[in-house]
This record gives structure tokens, C-alpha cells and sequence, in this order.
């Protein structure tokens, strides 16, 4: 039967922590003997949203024509995008910048470079729910004179599901850790004193993407999307 935990010395803890070895710890009434673990889950999910970074460069002889060929290249992209079904609020302009392009070829030693004229650039950030039409939307955007591609990312658009079973199977692997060390020792596994989260992260695999001229599309591979918890778990020894 495991006694009372009252408070315990704080040396005693941080290494019990630090080791996740088995722990016995002191108090004034005894012993309490204790082990803390990590658990760690992982569960790895289909992709069900992905977000594009695409762009447009213009350039030109002056600062403001630079721009105005920027704005007029930037509205056939949009109007392709929400052509293709995208709603508005998943479309969103991004960073705006103008920079001078510089002459090439050989300059006297004091001589400044020279600038032959400007370039404009806007980013055009995508959010996409449907991943399987990815590469039509992409085909799109070339069509309509986007040329600038920062990358896609892929994601879920309900992440709560996953993390809830990675924190599951965190818990169940603090357990089972748990219950390996504590019969090496030679002692029954108690009840849980604490559980605390530690860590919880998303990620997504490896984007395998390619050009592909016969078929004029741009085909990709989602991969999946990897959700990670980590626990820290404290259980009782008998």
C-alpha cells in the first residue's frame, strides 16, 4: 500500500527527474519510494491542408513602373486563384519589396555600380484545403505569371484528434517504461503521483515534388504529417 507523499527534498526530486530511474525519496514520516519516466507518443496523419507560398517579380526601368508592372502582373494571379475555387479569406497577399538591379560586367576601381533598373516583388500566400487539386493550383499559378515559389507546407486542419492519441500513447509509454524498471527492482508498480506534458510538436515529412513536362503538372506527395508528445510521469513503488 503506498503511504502518503508529503513534501520532498528538492534534490531528491530534480534527480529523480533528471534520471527517470527508479527514486527513493525522504520525507519525515520515512520512505516513499517513487520512479518518474518520460513517455513519448507519436502518430502520424495524412495531410489534409497545405499551404503554398507563390510570388511574382517584375522588373523596369523606374522605381514606379517596376511597381505598376508588379500590380498589373499580381491581378491575373489572383483571379486565377479564386477562380479556381479559393475563397478570399484563404488568399493573402504577403511581403512587398523594391530593390535597384545592378549593371553587370567590369567597373573602374572608384567607379559606384550602376543601376540599369528595379525590381518589385509580393509574395502571395495560398491556403488550400483540398491537397489532391495542389497541383492543378499550382499549373494555375505558372499560367497566370506567377514566378516566384517560396514552398509548400502541409498540415491539418483539425489537429486536435492526433495530438489527443499521441497523448494517449505518451501515457501508455510512460507506463510500460514504468512497469519494466519497477519489476527489475524488484517491486510492484504503484498509482500515478503526478503526470505533467513536457513537450508537444507537428511536423510533416519530406515534400516530394517534380516538374513533370510531358504531362505539363507539377505531381506531389503529401507524406504525413508526424504529431509528437512527451509526458513526464511519477508513480508510486510498493
Amino acid at each position: 500500500m503506498i503511504r502518503p507523499i508529503g513534501t520532498i527534498h528538492a534534490v531528491a526530486l530534480a534527480a529523480m527527474v533528471s534520471t527517470g530511474a527508479p527514486l527513493v525519496a525522504q520525507e519525515a514520516g520515512g520512505e516513499v519510494p517513487r520512479i518518474a519516466v518520460e513517455g513519448v507518443g507519436r502518430v502520424a496523419t495524412v495531410p489534409d491542408m497545405a499551404n503554398l507560398s507563390l510570388g511574382v517579380v517584375a522588373e523596369a526601368d523606374t522605381p514606379g513602373a517596376a511597381v505598376s508592372a508588379l500590380s498589373a502582373d499580381l491581378d491575373p494571379l489572383l483571379a486565377a486563384l479564386t477562380g479556381m475555387g479559393i475563397a478570399p479569406s484563404d488568399i493573402q497577399t504577403g511581403r512587398l519589396s523594391l530593390s535597384p538591379v545592378y549593371a553587370d560586367g567590369p567597373r573602374d576601381g572608384g567607379e559606384a555600380p550602376r543601376i540599369a533598373g528595379y525590381s518589385a516583388e509580393s509574395d502571395v500566400n495560398v491556403r488550400l484545403g483540398d491537397v489532391a487539386r495542389l497541383g492543378d493550383v499550382l499549373d494555375a499559378a505558372v499560367g497566370a505569371g506567377s514566378n516566384r515559389f517560396g514552398g509548400v507546407s502541409f498540415g491539418l486542419s483539425d489537429p486536435q484528434p492526433a495530438e489527443d492519441a499521441a497523448l494517449a500513447g505518451a501515457m501508455a509509454d510512460a507506463m510500460r517504461k514504468a512497469a519494466i524498471l519497477s519489476e527489475a527492482a524488484g517491486l510492484a508498480l504503484g498509482d500515478v503521483i503526478s503526470i505533467d506534458e513536457t513537450g508537444r510538436s507537428s511536423s510533416p515529412g519530406p515534400v516530394m515534388m517534380r516538374m513533370d513536362a510531358a504531362e505539363g503538372g507539377v505531381p506531389t506527395a503529401p507524406g504525413e504529417v508526424e504529431t509528437v508528445v512527451t509526458i513526464q510521469a511519477v508513480f508510486g513503488l510498493e
